[in-house]
């Protein structure tokens, strides 16, 4: 009787063993990676700032891929694709296929801190933390205008030209003309332009 319980016992782990092997069993490794990233620092209110995102993995492994999303820690702006497509803070976005070119705009100025979470397929996630300095578009005006008295009832020209300092196309400019001395009316002659 032994002997057939043994037998018996035998056979079952056998079995065990065929149906074990055969079976496919689904195993999720950590692939290690590392996020780069290689970013424009200072920049101006309002215009982009060049910021490029690398994934360097371990292994490159089939069906593994990439995604990233973003905090703004402080500051505050928003970042977009090269196809011009704005990415929500939070949203999360894919790597191409280890890369991603990208566009922080800023709306405010002073020092940003943004912290980029980059995730695999699986869960597993890396941070890495990029700063930016904002500050406005540096901003040169003269004016020119009579230097000798005005008469009172007559009219004279004054011409502001505005400009910035800085290689930036499209900046707008807000223009406020008051008398700090007397009174009179201020006409434009032309449109405001850049």
């Amino acid at each position: 009787m032994k002997t057939t319980t043994k037998y018996i016992l035998a056979s079952i782990a056998l079995l065990a063993l065929i149906i074990a092997c055969t079976k496919e069993v689904g195993l999720y490794t950590e692939v290690e990676f590392e996020i780069t990233e290689e970013h424009e620092v200072d920049g101006f209110i309002n215009n982009p700032l060049t910021t490029f995102l690398t994934i360097t993995p371990e292994e490159l492994l089939e069906d593994l891929s990439y995604s990233y999303s973003y905090k703004i820690n402080s500051g505050a702006g928003y970042f977009q694709d090269v196809a011009g497509t704005t990415i929500q803070e939070g949203e999360k976005a894919s790597f191409n296929p280890l890369s991603a070119s990208l566009d922080y705009i800023p709306t405010a100025i002073g020092d940003h801190s943004v912290t980029f979470t980059a995730s695999d397929t699986f869960g597993f996630t890396e941070e890495i933390t990029l700063t930016y300095t904002i500050t406005n578009i540096p901003v040169t005006w003269t004016a020119e205008g009579p230097t000798d008295p005005v008469l009172l009832g007559s009219s004279q020209s004054i011409t502001v030209t505005l400009g910035n300092e800085a290689a930036v196309t499209g900046a707008t400019y807000q223009r406020n003309y008051s008398f700090s001395e007397g009174s009179g009316n201020l006409y434009t002659a032309a449109p405001e332009s850049n």
